[in-house]
């Protein structure tokens, strides 16, 4: 559950919708509204925890633009291909333009 209240928080920060809030992390109206309360009211907690995760976040994207470099380089420029896990970077690859996509259809409607 506090997952779901943390991406409410950050939906609300960037300006979505109730209504697209409900749709995409399936909750009620009124849990939107006590986790809006929580951002308008609190002391600050959840908007510290959403700029940690965000910083998080920036890190792990550096990082794997970092290893998309390395990848675009000819082998036997730097570390060779065989020593980075492409199948890992692949993965978060995909995992981040799922969610890229999905944020992006539900700012669309």
């Amino acid at each position: 559950m506090l997952s779901k209240r943390l991406q409410i928080a950050d939906m609300i920060a960037k300006g979505y919708k109730y209504e697209d809030i409900q749709n995409f992390v399936h909750v009620t109206g009124q849990t939107i509204s006590a986790v809006n309360a929580k951002l308008e009211y609190g002391n600050d907690g959840l908007i510290k925890i959403l700029k940690k995760l965000e910083k998080i976040d920036q890190k792990r994207q550096d990082k794997l633009e970092g290893k998309r470099s390395i990848l675009a380089q000819p082998p036997g420029l730097g570390r060779s291909v065989s020593n980075i896990a492409v199948s890992e970077v692949g993965k978060l690859v995909r995992h981040h333009q799922k969610v890229e996509s999905i944020l992006k259809s539900k700012e669309k409607v």
